[in-house]
């Protein structure tokens, strides 16, 4: 496991560049990402749970802003589900 002290390093170290990407995002598709960093990992990000639980559109508009997020490779979509692709993005939307 890594020192919590170098993952806050790094996190620190990478900041403007998660700022700058809340410049390049428009808003919805910023509470998107931040609703699934929230979770961690999102079986299916058009579940009438997910949606209502973050207060999002409608399925499709939410399908339109994931689909962006995934071509601008922030967002994975595997198997699994759905999650942030950098760890510490994710971290550092947890916490901001």
């Amino acid at each position: 496991m890594y020192n919590i002290f170098v993952i806050e390093y790094l996190e620190k170290h990478k900041e403007i560049t998660f700022i700058n990407y809340r410049n390049l995002l428009t808003d919805y598709q910023w509470k998107i990402i931040r609703a699934i960093a929230a979770e961690g990992h999102v079986k299916s990000v058009l579940s009438k749970n997910f949606i209502s639980k973050h207060k999002l559109n409608t399925p499709s508009s939410v399908k339109t802003a994931v689909d962006s997020l995934i071509v601008k490779e922030i967002l994975v979509n595997d198997i699994t589900g759905f999650y942030v692709q950098d760890i510490l993005f994710q971290r550092w939307l947890e916490r901001n």
